[in-house]
């Protein structure tokens, strides 16, 4: 008993991109769609049901850089350097950053919950004992659909927060979104859009990942599950912003820190 309980706790540790990457290709098509509608599910609780605090958190974000850039730039000549400012704030730091402590504080809980409170009612074991592989049924889809929320909801933050620098501007002063558009352009450099992808899909596989493994910690009782969720929240908080810094020093590294 000790042994099969042992094997539930160390379920994730095989999971591996690779075989991430294998699980979703080597359906059928009847699992594969069994497959999507779970990761689909997720997806709209992760990300859809987040939009309309994603869009306030990104017009706030946006009206920052505007006020910044309308006077604090100003004051040292450099207004048409906006574009600058703007991809330092929203697409290097804020967007993913700010996506990714949104799904830990709505969905990292609920998923380590569940996951805990499907352990504690032998639910895990139950499919494990009738030759279901719950890493493929269970765990692959959730973390797939975090990579997928956390990519999808930092995109949706860039957008609305353009949208809404824009709209500031226009508020103290006249640019048109096209010459605004254009100086973010050629602020931005391939390392951004690289690293910005990369990250916003390793963190949100990482947290989801994260909030499984918790789950499957639980040992003695179900008075762990809010303990639980909470060491979950920790440790995603972690990854984040170890994640993050990693690739910000990665990026200043090859090419230096210039905004100004």
């Amino acid at each position: 008993m000790i042994q099969h309980q042992d094997r539930l706790n160390t379920l994730l540790n095989r999971v591996s991109p690779l075989e991430i990457i294998r699980i979703i290709f080597s359906k059928s098509a009847a699992e594969a769609k069994e497959f999507s509608r779970v990761v689909l599910n997720q997806v709209y609780f992760t990300f859809n049901q987040a939009l309309l605090l994603l869009a306030i958190m990104a017009l706030l974000i946006a009206a920052s850089v505007s006020v910044q850039a309308g006077y604090g730039l100003s004051v040292i000549g450099a207004s048409s350097r906006i574009g600058e400012l703007w991809v330092w704030m929203v697409v290097r730091i804020f967007g993913p950053l700010l996506s990714a402590i949104l799904i830990i504080a709505r969905s990292c809980t609920a998923v380590a919950t569940e996951t805990a409170v499907m352990k504690y009612n032998k639910e895990i074991e139950a499919l494990e004992l009738m030759g279901i592989p719950t890493v493929d049924y269970v765990f692959t889809p959730r973390i797939v659909a975090g990579a997928i929320s956390n990519f999808c909801m930092a995109t949706s933050f860039v957008v609305i927060a353009f949208v809404g620098t824009w709209l500031s501007k226009n508020w103290f002063s006249s640019m048109s979104m096209r010459h605004l558009y254009e100086q973010i352009w050629r602020a931005m450099t391939p390392e951004d859009v690289i690293f910005f992808l990369l990250k916003t899909l390793i963190v949100g596989a990482g947290i989801f990942w994260i909030a499984c493994k918790k789950g499957l910690s639980l040992n003695r009782g179900s008075y762990e599950v809010p303990i639980i969720a909470m060491h979950a929240v920790v440790d995603g908080f972690i990854w984040a912003i170890v994640t993050h810094i990693f690739f910000t020093t990665l990026f200043i590294m090859i090419h230096g820190f210039h905004l100004l």
